[in-house]
């Protein structure tokens, strides 16, 4: 979770303060130490370890700090608002890869993950060939939820009908 949100702010030119959940913060340290072997500039990248209510408020409360992105544990409230990220995907792409990996995106753990790419956006020019591939890959997938831990079970059954999606593969249960 912490490198879902360190590429994206280091990316884009921003320091970050890391403060890890204080029951396992050696994930972290690890991380650390890497950003150090690869020679990551001082202060680039902070840890700060410590409790939630006296750590976690001070970074919270900081005035020079301009956003917090946060995941909660168990014992906290979160808004963890995921499972409408969006994918976008230009003309300029490598298509197969695109749809390899958006697939992947959005059917990986039969899609029930907080960061699921359940919206794709793609430049009018390739929707086409897009639909064609990712109906091909989609079709590829195993059909009925199993067991997680079977062998090849990638998804189940899921509906948007009701949000007015137009379904290219399955849709129905069997028999129906």
């Amino acid at each position: 979770m912490a490198i879902i949100k360190l590429g994206p702010a280091l990316a884009t030119g921003n320091v970050v303060v890391l403060k890890p959940l204080e029951v396992t913060p050696l994930t972290i340290l690890f991380l650390a130490n890497l950003i150090n072997e690869v020679g990551f500039p001082p202060g680039v990248v902070s840890i700060v370890n410590g409790y939630g209510n006296t750590a976690g408020t001070a970074i919270a409360g900081h005035p020079s700090i301009a956003k917090v992105a946060f995941t909660g544990g168990t014992p906290v409230i979160t808004l963890e608002l995921g499972g409408k990220s969006p994918t976008i995907t230009f003309d300029n792409a490598n298509l197969d890869q695109a749809i390899k990996w958006m697939a992947h995106g959005m059917f990986f753990n039969m899609g029930q993950v907080c960061i699921a790419g359940s919206h794709i956006y793609m430049q009018e020019g390739i929707y086409n060939k897009f639909l064609k591939g990712f109906t091909q890959a989609t079709r590829g997938l195993t059909k009925a939820a199993g067991g997680p831990f079977e062998e090849g079970q990638v998804m189940g059954y899921t509906s948007g009908k009701s949000e007015g999606t137009k379904g290219h593969v399955g849709g129905e249960r069997e028999g129906e």
